[in-house]
């Protein structure tokens, strides 16, 4: 009986992680756009500052 116990927090943490990475998988591609969009700055400068952003 305890063994489904001791896996729930094992699961709701991989499901965090797997929801964290499709969040970065989504974000990181159009940060420079974004960047550019928001600051009215050139792509190089975006580009730049996204990076920053992502470190």
């Amino acid at each position: 009986m305890s063994q489904p116990k001791t896996r729930l927090p094992i699961i709701f943490i991989l499901i965090t992680l797997i929801l964290d990475a499709i969040g970065i998988g989504l974000i990181l591609p159009v940060m420079p756009d974004l960047i550019r969009d928001i600051e009215g700055v050139g792509l190089s400068d975006a580009a730049i500052w996204g990076g920053i952003l992502a470190t």
